[in-house]
């Protein structure tokens, strides 16, 4: 009897970095690892679009959504990067700010 379960696993970056710790005596822990990505196993397979890398005008390459994860780890933290991460202000806004500083 074959007992090999097949499925599509992805790896992704997940929104914090979460410490895992250890413990031998239950009253000492320390720490063991910083863990920044997660593999998701599902029994479907997703269709994977083959996508080249972007890169930016500073030369470092841009991170592809489909690799971010939105989610925490634990329910609370269920659209996390939505909530609690704000987007970055686009040159445009900031160039209207100095503008009125230099007028000032």
């Amino acid at each position: 009897m074959d007992n090999s379960i097949t499925g599509f696993q992805q790896i992704v970056d997940l929104p914090c970095i979460i410490e895992s710790h250890k413990t031998i005596d239950r009253k000492n822990i320390y720490k063991t690892a910083d863990i920044c990505q997660m593999m998701v196993c599902t029994e479907k397979e997703e269709p994977e679009e083959e996508s080249k890398p972007v890169k930016k005008k500073d030369g470092v390459p841009k991170v592809d959504k489909k690799y971010l994860f939105p989610h925490g780890v634990t329910p609370p933290l269920k659209n996390v990067r939505k909530r609690r991460f704000r987007r970055t202000l686009k040159k445009k806004v900031s160039s209207v700010f100095s503008k009125f500083v230099d007028k000032c």
